[in-house]
């Protein structure tokens, strides 16, 4: 099993906590794009053990306002996708 949330949500654009609950053990993509389909950002993150995980993630550039697209993708091919809310 494989699932994942971001917070805060709203968020402030400039930083997100991403918890992970997984079996999967190994590397996970996370991509942020805008609701146009825009990339605007990629992170990876190497899960070590099962179970709970969680990751802090500093955006690059401020996010301006607006609906942005998370996803999490694992190298077996497990996608989640969640929405982001930016103030």
């Amino acid at each position: 099993s494989f699932s994942f949330e971001v917070a805060p949500n709203p968020n402030n654009g400039k930083v997100m906590k991403v918890f992970i609950t997984s079996a999967y053990v190994g590397e996970i993509n996370i991509d942020i794009m805008d609701v146009l389909g825009k990339h605007i950002d990629s992170y990876s993150f190497e899960l070590t053990e099962s179970g709970q995980s969680t990751f802090n993630v500093e955006f690059a550039e401020k996010l301006s306002a607006g609906v942005y697209i998370v996803n999490a993708q694992t190298m077996n091919g497990k996608a989640i996708t969640k929405r982001l809310i930016v103030n």
